[in-house]
């Protein structure tokens, strides 16, 4: 897992396209990233850091793709 590290509560990855944090009294990872020009912020509803991050990687693996294969995606997780 390459990323970077700017203290102990925040980690930058994807080329600091993403930002993983944590907030002061928070136990739950928090992440930043931008999407057609807005900056979304969302908490990940993780407890530990690999889980953070390996969700965020997976969130913006699936954005980067075509919207048709999302919805496929989408579809078929929602099934499971």
């Amino acid at each position: 897992m390459v990323m970077a590290k700017i203290n102990a509560n925040t980690h930058v990855l994807m080329d600091g396209a993403v930002k993983v944090y944590r907030r002061p009294n928070s136990k739950k990872w928090q992440t930043n990233f931008q999407i057609a020009g807005h900056w979304i912020r969302l908490s990940t509803g993780k407890f530990d850091l690999e889980g953070a991050v390996k969700l965020m990687r997976t969130r913006i693996r699936l954005l980067a793709q075509p919207k048709s294969m999302r919805s496929i995606i989408d579809a078929t997780q929602r099934e499971q």
